[in-house]
Parts: C-alpha cells; sequence; structure tokens
C-alpha cells in the first residue's frame, strides 16, 4: 500500500479487503450470471462442454471456484457480499474507485 498506491495518491481509494470505513453507497454491485446459470447457453457450445468445464470435479475451473467455496454454487455475485469482500484475496478481491483504476493503469502504461 505505501510503495505502490501512496505515491500515486490512491491509498485511500483502492483495497484488497475492503475495510467496514467504506459506506455501502460507494461499492457497485455485480450484476452477473448466479450459481449454475452459465450451464444452460443457448446452443453456442457443444454437448457437455459446460458441464466438464464447471463441475467436473477435476477440472481446472470447477477447482477454482471451490477455492475459496464462497458458497453451495459459486458464481461471480458472491462477490456482492459485505462478508467476501472484507477477506483479503489479492486474486480476486480487489476493489477500487474508478479513477484509482485509471490511475494504475496510466502508471502501468508509463513503465
Amino acid at each position: 500500500r505505501k510503495e505502490a498506491f501512496e505515491p500515486l495518491h490512491i491509498a485511500n481509494e483502492i483495497y484488497i479487503g475492503l475495510p467496514d470505513s467504506v459506506s455501502n453507497d460507494r461499492i457497485a454491485v455485480i450484476d452477473g450470471m448466479a450459481g449454475l446459470e452459465p450451464l444452460w447457453p443457448t446452443g453456442a457450445f457443444p454437448d457437455n462442454f459446460m458441464y466438464n468445464l464447471l463441475l467436473k470435479p477435476s477440472s481446472y475451473t470447477a477447482r477454482a471456484f471451490r477455492n475459496p467455496q464462497l458458497s453451495i454454487t459459486p458464481g461471480v455475485c458472491d462477490y456482492n457480499r459485505r462478508d467476501v469482500q472484507r477477506v483479503e484475496m489479492p486474486a480476486s478481491n480487489g476493489m477500487a474507485t474508478a479513477r484509482a483504476v485509471a490511475t494504475m493503469y496510466n502508471a502501468a502504461e508509463r513503465a
């Protein structure tokens, strides 16, 4: 935080694990497919493709969705829950303002 975000003046706009001090009205809601909804696409994939991709226990995707297992039928909407937003998961739980994201991309582009 000190090394990466303070020099860019975005330390109070970007989080990995959302603190309780950030009010709910500042958090966008993810509007995505819930649970197993993506398993029934409208003919876009071959038969059993989505089952093999998501539900077959040995598939990489199924293992990734179960780690951490946020609900019985994990999906992207689990990240709308405040208890999930509090957890520090660097690979999946970064939250920031649009200005902070734009500032980071700008810094990365100039590096």
